[in-house]
């Protein structure tokens, strides 16, 4: 199936050093807590919370796909969403704040609508025949409600980053 918008994102730079800061945090404190137990299971939850918690953090990013049949939302590795097209009752620009989510990421919005944003302000909300709406950060929000768009037939679209 040919994709007509995909998009990954990442949290702001400015937080990438605050990942990488916890992560070299982590791998420093192993020392330290290594040595103060013999049991197995103990070392194993360190080596779990020192090592994996701090790859998946630098891991985490959002992905919208969208193709002719659906609309695919992630936040990896937590929560994944498939939306079939014809579920979709209309979709609209939007502007939106950390704020309004109280935060970055997968959050309710002040409005009723669930946010799946990792920054910026630039997003597109979709909305469901059953009335759910979905908040949809993007960098390219002119390209995102041109796919989502009813008529759409997969030509003249704008171009996204794969």
């Amino acid at each position: 199936m040919t994709s007509l918008f995909d998009e990954r994102r990442r949290l702001p730079r400015a937080l990438d050093a605050l990942q990488s800061l916890f992560l070299a945090a982590c791998v420093a404190g192993v020392p330290f807590l290594w040595p103060r137990t013999d049991d197995v299971v103990a070392r194993v939850m360190i080596a779990v919370c020192l090592g994996a918690v701090p790859a998946l953090i630098l891991a985490f990013h959002s992905r919208v796909t969208v193709d002719t049949r659906s609309v695919r939302l992630s936040l990896f590795p937590v929560w994944r969403k498939t939306i079939r097209r014809s579920d979709i009752a209309g979709s609209r620009p939007r502007q939106i704040g950390a704020r309004d989510l109280h935060g970055l990421g997968l959050r309710p919005t002040t409005d009723g609508a669930l946010g799946l944003v990792m920054r910026g302000s630039d997003a597109v909300e979709i909305e469901l025949k059953n009335g759910k709406r979905y908040v949809i950060g993007t960098g390219h929000p002119a390209a995102l409600h041109h796919a989502l768009s009813p008529t759409h037939d997969g030509q003249d679209a704008p171009t996204t980053p794969a």
